[in-house]
């Protein structure tokens, strides 16, 4: 039908063993299709529906950028979110209840007001105050700052990348918590203003207007930590200290508080 509902058809037959991923001529698949029409109609049979196939299907970095989330209801967010988490990226189950904001920040979206919103989302459902996430750390060491800017660091070009982790977003959770922008990231050993700095290098030579916002970025990083930069003080021994880790310390005693 081509405005009524035909949920029980399409249900009736996958069941079967009907190429839930094949594509139309457009190259649309049978999720991306119900997606659309559930925004027109806003009818229930096509939101079960949504529920229905996203187990079923396959989430590509393509469709998750291309669905419009705005007017999505939070159960079919949140199946959606999960299900390209843990089946196509891997991430742990147990990984993604106990660090949801780390975890989100993998999730390719259209644009940074969507990541803002599943971040804000995904942290209110662990505490009251989802900013006390932003200085938890994984099991890894890493800060969801740290996981952020290393979206971009991968390979700005690569598909696999999160474009809508843009400089706002590093800059709305340093607001959140300035702290994290004294803590190294123990995969790269770089503080956050660094990592901003190697993400964006080009955008200073290929977009001035953008390229404006990623240095009031590096900038309000770098101005929370200026000490990483100065010449380190010398042991006797010949050896320069690094004055992060008592912080470090200190976080993660004050996370296994909360």
């Amino acid at each position: 039908k081509r405005n009524g509902s035909n949920a029980n058809v399409i249900t009736y037959l996958i069941d079967q063993g009907a190429n839930v991923n094949c594509k139309n001529r457009a190259g649309q698949t049978p999720l991306f299709l119900i997606f659309r029409r559930y925004r027109l109609y806003n009818r229930p049979d096509d939101r079960r529906l949504l529920l229905y196939l996203i187990p079923r299907s396959r989430l590509s970095h393509e469709l998750m950028r291309s669905i419009k989330w705005a007017n999505t209801p939070w159960d079919v967010k949140e199946t959606l979110i999960e299900n390209f988490l843990l089946h196509e990226l891997n991430v742990c189950q147990e990984y993604l209840h106990q660090f949801p904001i780390h975890s989100v920040c993998r999730v390719p979206c259209p644009n940074q007001d969507t990541i803002l919103d599943i971040i804000r989302h995904f942290g209110n459902r662990t505490t009251n105050d989802w900013s006390l996430s932003l200085l938890s750390f994984d099991h890894d060491g890493r800060l969801p700052i740290h996981v952020a800017a290393g979206q971009q660091m991968r390979c700005v070009s690569s598909s696999s990348s999160n474009p809508a982790i843009t400089p706002f977003v590093i800059l709305k959770m340093l607001e959140l918590e300035p702290r994290s922008a004294l803590i190294r990231d123990p995969m790269t050993g770089f503080y956050p203003f660094q990592m901003v700095s190697c993400c964006h290098l080009a955008e200073f030579r290929g977009s001035r207007n953008h390229g404006s916002e990623v240095l009031n970025v590096i900038f309000q990083l770098f101005r929370a930590n200026p000490s990483s930069l100065l010449i380190k003080k010398t042991t006797k021994g010949g050896q320069a200290s690094v004055n992060d880790g008592s912080l470090t310390t200190r976080c993660r005693k004050r996370q296994k508080t909360i």
